[in-house]
């Protein structure tokens, strides 16, 4: 490409070359298997579905920022409850601010909100409030800016992202233990560290913290007391959702170009599904996603309001058929 055709801001161009050789016969298939919701505030349909969770008991849990919100699906989208209204109260979200939920070990649902309340509350698994912390805007320990993401650990260790470019680490009870990530010495203004910007996060089966970085464009997998384990991903725009299955796959959602990465733990690119609209398989602007250990990926689709569900061929996910690919970043 000529120089002249390039329009360059005042960034950093960043070229991805995926180089190998394609191997059709190793293809990954994932496929579309059901969807549930529409707009609407009754029960089971969905205003603004962004985080979703797994739990232990099989049942997938969705934050709504525009109902203000928890509701809870079987695996295959049979509505079971709900609760939160709008308000600044004990079980109440903002409106627009509801961006995250976590299911602990026990069962134990935490949620985390963005704006206008900063908080992060936890309820039992049918709803009922027990505490909340946080609630405080600010770049201090237990402060937060802007939460964008939360993971309850089987450590029994909550993680909460924020847009301090930080990783804030609580007891299940909300005692704070530490911080990483672009911190100051006095950990309460903006210094050096190995997270600029964490999105969503997610607690993995074999003990890592899952983190989507929005300003590199890429996902970092950290132990429990936040020493980076391997960076992946690349030019992922828009990162949202980020999960692993237990069973070797990575999932990373890239929001602006309306499809999901699939990788290796190792950080191989294997595919990606999904594309731009309404129909099976399609998104408008996905944000969410969890995966469980029977292959399936629960995705949220803000844009359509609604939740989509697809199955991994795991027999058949070991090699990327897409390698030989470039792409061209411009910021």
């Amino acid at each position: 490409m000529h120089p002249s055709a390039i329009r360059r801001c005042s960034s950093v161009l960043i070229l991805l070359v995926a180089m190998g050789v394609a191997d059709n016969s190793l293809a990954t298939s994932v496929g579309f298997v059901t969807k549930w919701g529409a707009l609407g505030t009754a029960p089971g349909q969905l205003n603004g579905p962004e985080q979703i969770a797994v739990g232990s008991d099989g049942n997938i849990y969705v934050a709504e920022n525009r109902n203000c919100r928890i509701q809870v699906f079987t695996s295959v989208g049979t509505f079971v409850r709900m609760w939160g209204t709008q308000g600044d109260g004990d079980g109440q979200f903002g409106m627009g601010g509801l961006v995250g939920v976590a299911v602990g070990p026990d069962g134990s649902v935490y949620t985390a909100e963005r704006t206008p309340n900063c908080c992060i509350q936890k309820f039992t698994p049918d709803g009922t409030f027990i505490s909340k912390w946080g609630c405080r805007f600010g770049s201090c320990p237990n402060e937060l800016d802007a939460t964008s993401g939360i993971a309850a650990g089987t450590d029994g260790f909550v993680y909460v992202s924020d847009f301090n470019g930080r990783i804030q680490k609580f007891t299940g009870e909300g005692v704070y233990v530490k911080t990483w990530g672009d911190i100051g010495p006095d950990e309460c203004t903006t210094g050096e560290g190995p997270t600029v910007m964490p999105g969503f996060v997610q607690w993995t089966p074999d003990g890592r913290l899952l983190a989507a970085e929005d300003v590199n464009h890429k996902v970092n997998a950290y132990t429990g007391d936040g020493a980076l384990v391997r960076s992946w991903g690349c030019c992922i725009l828009g990162p949202g959702g980020v999960s692993d299955d237990g069973n070797g796959h990575v999932y990373a959602v890239e929001g602006y170009h309306d499809f999901v990465q699939v990788y290796s733990q190792d950080g191989q690119f294997i595919t990606q599904f999904g594309s731009t609209g309404d129909g099976d398989g399609q998104f408008h602007f996905p944000t969410g996603l969890a995966a469980d250990a029977s292959g399936f990926v629960y995705v949220s689709d803000l844009g359509n309001n609604r939740i989509q569900k697809f199955r991994l061929d795991a027999a058949t996910a070991t090699k990327s058929s897409t390698w030989g690919r470039v792409r061209i970043l411009y910021r």
